[in-house]
């Protein structure tokens, strides 16, 4: 998606999935887009719409909200939903040893039978 942007009377956004402008419209992060069929996330839209200059940002996402409810028959629900979640820990006995700085920096992926990268 080429993100919403609003430019002398003129929003636009290209090529953006239902989620994209669901986000756009509410502030939410796509992945927070829950439930729905499964265009939402497929399907691709262009919003072109003209607003007086001197319109304000909040009042644009509440246009793109009216649009979307207007057009698509969009009914949203704000929710809050636990989601499992995973999360590194350090463990009881941590076998992980802070650098001194005297050793080589940088990361070194080597490949069995292949040169290391950045060798010649």
């Amino acid at each position: 998606m080429r993100s919403g942007f609003y430019k002398g009377g003129r929003y636009e956004v290209r090529s953006g999935t239902m989620v994209d402008l669901i986000g756009l419209a509410y502030g939410v992060d796509g992945d927070k887009v829950l439930s729905g069929p499964s265009w939402l996330d497929m399907h691709r839209y262009d919003v072109i719409a003209v607003a007086p200059a001197n319109t304000t940002a909040p009042a644009v996402k509440l246009m793109l909200q009216n649009l979307l409810a207007d057009r698509f028959k969009l009914v949203v629900h704000p929710d809050k939903k636990e989601m499992p979640t995973y999360a590194i820990v350090v463990g009881k006995k941590p076998l992980i040893k802070e650098a001194d700085g005297s050793g080589e920096t940088g990361c070194n992926f080597k490949v069995e039978g292949l040169p290391a990268l950045g060798s010649k």
